[in-house]
């Protein structure tokens, strides 16, 4: 459905869907380019809403270089179908003729001299329709707007401060929490001792197992009481840097894809060593690192009625919002940092979500 993915607002403001999300690769720009070239408007009226599950369409998660070629090419042919919608209502309601021309947001009957906006001929008409039909894009040689240099979609926000990342969410009552880190990986706790920090006026300490984290009416006053905490740990054998690869040869796991082994075959290795020329044989290895952007850790989480939303960085907001006990979508206003939600049902999902305050519907997942 055209209607999943772009909005056409009465004062011309195109607002696109996407499940992608922006973490510094600057795909908020380049798919806002795609859109408005295909549709024939102003990048200045082009708004992307990124990975907010709900009114996006799914997507698995961003990552290996996967926005442009799929759901670039996928919003170059929604943009290219609404186009082709708009020309058409154009010409039913004679706005502003029968033969119009769109062009930078503007439709123009070049025999009359007539013109109207994007707005204008969108304005108040829910149009059902599927980009199935409407296969033509812009050639790439004829492009005006898209892959050709332009300024960071709010860019002036992130060199200005006024990006709002989830450290900077704040919420009427809000309280903020702290969690006791261990010092190893796969420490337990030995002993525990809270009382110091439960003194604290305001602050309540929640113990799961392992796991200890506190409440406070402000950081300043989460963190002193997380430093009051006085724990003991059972470490277990970590495996050092010159011992890690040789561990992990002799372990491997036994789950193929991409959470084990992965083997690829093709042709003879034999053959292929008796043919050769030269014979060189080497072992190369690259220091086991986590992918993880170095930013502020922060998440905000808020139950309104019977529903929850949580704001956290990730790059796979329908996989957090799968999460046990979870759910999620960013903010429209984030980059690497989002506000999570439960989606609703199919039945209250507009086909073309218009894009104004509203209040959170549906139920939080229990799963």
């Amino acid at each position: 459905m055209i209607g999943s993915w772009l909005h056409i607002a009465g004062d011309g403001t195109v607002t696109v869907y996407t499940g992608k999300v922006e973490v510094g690769q600057n795909i908020r720009t380049s798919l806002t380019q795609v859109v408005a070239e295909e549709l024939s408007a102003p990048v200045a009226a082009v708004r992307l809403v990124m990975g907010d599950t709900d009114v996006s369409p799914y997507d698995i998660g961003t990552f290996s270089s996967l926005t442009t070629r799929t759901v670039g090419t996928q919003l170059r042919r929604i943009a290219a179908a609404a186009k082709q919608v708009v020309l058409a209502l154009a010409v039913r309601h004679n706005l502003p003729g029968r033969v119009p021309v769109l062009l930078d947001g503007i439709l123009t009957d070049h025999r009359t001299g007539r013109k109207a906006t994007l707005g204008e001929v969108a304005a108040g008409r829910r149009v059902v329709e599927t980009a199935s039909g409407y296969r033509a894009v812009t050639p790439y040689d004829q492009w005006l707007i898209a892959g050709l240099p332009a300024d960071k979609s709010q860019g002036r926000d992130f060199v200005t401060g006024g990006h709002r990342f989830s450290s900077d969410v704040v919420l009427p009552g809000m309280v903020y929490g702290r969690v006791l880190r261990p010092p190893a990986f796969h420490a337990s706790l030995e002993t525990l001792d809270t009382a110091a920090a439960e003194a604290v006026p305001g602050v309540t300490v929640v113990r799961d197992g392992d796991v200890v984290g506190l409440t406070a009416p402000d950081g300043w006053t989460a963190a002193r009481a997380l430093a009051l905490v006085e724990a003991t740990w059972r470490r277990v054998p970590q495996i050092g840097r010159q011992d890690l690869f040789g561990y992990l040869r002799q372990n491997p796991v036994d789950v193929p894809g991409r959470a084990g082994a992965v083997t690829h075959r093709g042709g003879s290795l034999d053959e292929g060593w008796a043919a050769a020329a030269t014979r060189l044989r080497r072992t190369y290895t690259m220091d086991y690192i986590a992918h993880a952007p170095m930013e502020p850790r922060a998440a905000v989480a808020a139950w309104r009625n019977d529903r929850l939303e949580v704001w956290t960085a990730t790059q796979r907001p329908f996989a957090v919002r799968a999460e046990p006990g979870s759910s999620a979508c960013p903010s429209a206003t984030s980059a690497w940092s989002f506000r999570t939600r439960a989606r609703p049902s199919a039945a209250s999902t507009p086909a073309r979500p218009p894009w104004r305050p509203r209040a959170w519907r549906g139920r939080c997942a229990s799963r």
